[in-house]
Formats: C-alpha cells, sequence, structure tokens
C-alpha cells in the first residue's frame, strides 16, 4: 500500500494503515514463526514523503483479512492457501489447541476464504481463558495483548489502540438479537465501551485492569523516547530462535547514528534462550541494555538472553540511560 503515500513532490495519503504489518503479527502468534514478520519489517520502505506516516495498530473496527505476503510465505515453505486456511481456524477458535474465539466474516464455501472477527482479547485467549477459569490461559492472554500493542508502539508510526482493547473487552455476542446487525458478524468487536468495567481499572486481580496498567506503561515510555517517534527507520537483526524477533529501531538523520533502540520480543509460550546476530549494527555489541519497562539489564553480544512466554524487551543502551 506504500504507493498510496505518493512521492515527496507529489504527496498523496498522509496517514496508511500498515494492514500487512497487523496480519503478520496475528501470524506470528498463530504459528510461533516471526519470520514472515522479520521479511516484513525489513522491506518496510523508508523513503515515503516527509509528511507521511504509517498506522500501526493490532485491532481496529474492521474484520482480519489474511493478506500475508505469499511469495514471502512460499519461500519460508508455507502454501499459502492451506495457510490461510490455518489462520482462519485457528483465529475462529476451531483448530485444535487455539487458544481463540472469534467468528467469520464474508466465509465462501466455494473458495474456502473468509476473513476473522473478534476483540484483540478474545482473539488472544483471554475469552477463553476465562471461561474455563484457567488462570494461566489468562495470563498468558494479557502477555499476547500486550505484546502486540508494545510492538506496535516501538514501530515507527502512529499506534492506534482500538476501543475496549486497552481493558481486556471480550466478545459481545448481542448482535444476534439486533435485526439490523445480526448478519454482519464485525458487530462481535463493535461493542460499547464498557464504563463499568474501565471504572475498575484500578483493581489488579482483574485481567482487563493487568492489560490496562501495562499499555499505560507502554504509552508513558513511548512519550518519553525519541527513538520511539514516527520518523525512525526499522531493520531486522537475526536470532536463532525462529519464535523470537529483534527489531532495530533507529534515527533517519546522521545526527543520531550513536542511537539505537532495541525490540527483542519472544511470540511463543514458551522462555526462550536467546542468542541475537550482533553484526546486523556495532552498537549491538557495545554496553549493557536496560529494558525501559522493567529495569533490567541485559547484554546482548556474547550471552543468551532470556525471555519469557510473550515478553517484550525495549532495550536502550546504559550510556544513554544515565
Amino acid at each position: 500500500v506504500a504507493p498510496y503515500f505518493g512521492t515527496e513532490k507529489a504527496p498523496e495519503c498522509h496517514l496508511l494503515y500498515n494492514v500487512t504489518f497487523m496480519v503478520d503479527l496475528w501470524n506470528s502468534l498463530a504459528t510461533r514463526d516471526t519470520r514472515m514478520l522479520a521479511a516484513l519489517i525489513q522491506g518496510i520502505p523508508d523513503n515515503i514523503p516527509s509528511g507521511a506516516c504509517w498506522v500501526n495498530y493490532a485491532r481496529c473496527h474492521d474484520d482480519i483479512g489474511w493478506g500475508f505476503n505469499e511469495e514471502v510465505a512460499r519461500s519460508l515453505g508455507f502454501d499459502p492457501f492451506l495457510h490461510k486456511r490455518f489462520l482462519i481456524s485457528f483465529y475462529l477458535g476451531a483448530f485444535p489447541g487455539s487458544f481463540s474465539r472469534g467468528e467469520l466474516y464474508e466465509s465462501d464455501p466455494k473458495t474456502m476464504d473468509a476473513r476473522n472477527c473478534g476483540t484483540c482479547a478474545s482473539l488472544c485467549g483471554l475469552e477463553k481463558g476465562l471461561h474455563e477459569r484457567d488462570e494461566y490461559q489468562q495470563e498468558l492472554a494479557v502477555k499476547r495483548i500486550v505484546l502486540l500493542h508494545g510492538f506496535c508502539m516501538a514501530a515507527n508510526g502512529i499506534p492506534v489502540i482500538y476501543s475496549g482493547d486497552e481493558i481486556g473487552q471480550l466478545n459481545d455476542y448481542s448482535y444476534i438479537y439486533d435485526m439490523h446487525k445480526a448478519r454482519d458478524s464485525r458487530f462481535l468487536h463493535r461493542q460499547s465501551f464498557d464504563w463499568a468495567a474501565a471504572s475498575k481499572r484500578s483493581d489488579l486481580s482483574l485481567p482487563g485492569s493487568q492489560v490496562f496498567r501495562k499499555l499505560h506503561r507502554f504509552i508513558m515510555i513511548r512519550k518519553g523516547q525519541d527513538m520511539m517517534g514516527s520518523a525512525n527507520k526499522l531493520n531486522i537483526a537475526g536470532t536463532d530462535d525462529a519464535g523470537t524477533i529483534c527489531m532495530l529501531v533507529e534515527p533517519r538523520d546522521v545526527y543520531g547514528q550513536d542511537m539505537m533502540m532495541v525490540v527483542l520480543a519472544n511470540f511463543t509460550e514458551f522462555q526462550k534462550n536467546v542468542m541475537v546476530e550482533t553484526t546486523s549494527s556495532p552498537l549491538l555489541r557495545e554496553d549493557d541494555w536496560t529494558d525501559l519497562a522493567q529495569g533490567k539489564t541485559v547484554r546482548l553480544a556474547g550471552d543468551p538472553v532470556v525471555l519469557g512466554p510473550y515478553e517484550i524487551l525495549l532495550l536502550t543502551r546504559n550510556s544513554r540511560n544515565g
């Protein structure tokens, strides 16, 4: 969609949804494989007009259509048709082992194509965890929600949180009783904002309140960090595990060449001991790095970094933190 931005001399759209970025985030959660997301990030053009900007999001008012890069999928060993069928089934909640609860939109039995609907929390497993009274599933769901939004906030562009996702609202199935909405499953995630739940956001025993607190922390971090703005460029440093990703956020201007933020994330429910390929930038081999959210320090060169399930680290060099 980048051509819709136009050029510096002839600008067109100022803002564009980074749709494939969203799709590849959800794909990474379902597959526990970040390679398509990494390929996308490496291919995001950094020569868009100066007045233009990407909009990064996990969910919006619309359905999720699985428009991933089929050429990249084939190069990674995926059959695009079968893989799309897997994603549709996974986020419907029909695929064995799926944590998701959702519904289909514009399902076509002839082409076997469909789109998926649902709130971020329900697609991330919170609805299933609450229904089954499984506290660990609920904990993992909160981590998935935070991971998706944290990654959007770290990428170059404007992050958007869809109304209700900041408090972990679940699917609203009552739309089927409204004759004006019943035939459009997108109303599953188009419910009114739950002000009663929002009023309880200080009660951290509630999963939705945990989501709110963690996202608020990421928002405050982004507000205070130039490295989390819209005018930066993205790159990828390799890792030794496909379930993890290392995104490098760097300034475009020459005056910030000694600055970098490293976003290290685990898209699986398992603890990972991750080795980062430090040849991507000499800065990766220098200093210790501190996570802006937790304050813990890690070293990227030589030693593996321990990542918990669905953990995301926003790392800056210690020499820049003092």
